[in-house]
């Protein structure tokens, strides 16, 4: 069943299972997180999240856009002013 975990890593815990000695022998282990829980849910929902809206990834997009196009604005303009300094044209 899947659980969702709201915890803390803490370290990674061994331990023997049945199915590790049977199958590969007494010397092996098997290998987990250990978590400090703070809350556990049964199921497929989140706990205690909040999904991003739509709008939020949208305005967060736009704001990418923006800076990108504004940065490459930037460059050219700059590129063009120091070319047209005498001295800077040979």
């Amino acid at each position: 069943m899947k659980t969702a975990a709201s915890g803390w890593f803490y370290r990674f815990w061994s331990y023997k299972t049945q199915e590790t000695v049977q199958s590969l022998g007494e010397q092996q282990r098997q290998i987990g997180p250990l978590i400090v829980m703070d809350s556990l849910s049964l199921g497929f929902t989140a706990i205690n999240e909040e999904k991003p809206s739509n709008a939020n990834a949208k305005t967060s997009n736009t704001i990418t856009v923006v800076i990108g196009v504004l940065g490459t604005i930037g460059i050219w303009w700059f590129v063009r002013r120091s070319m047209r300094k005498p001295g800077m044209r040979k």
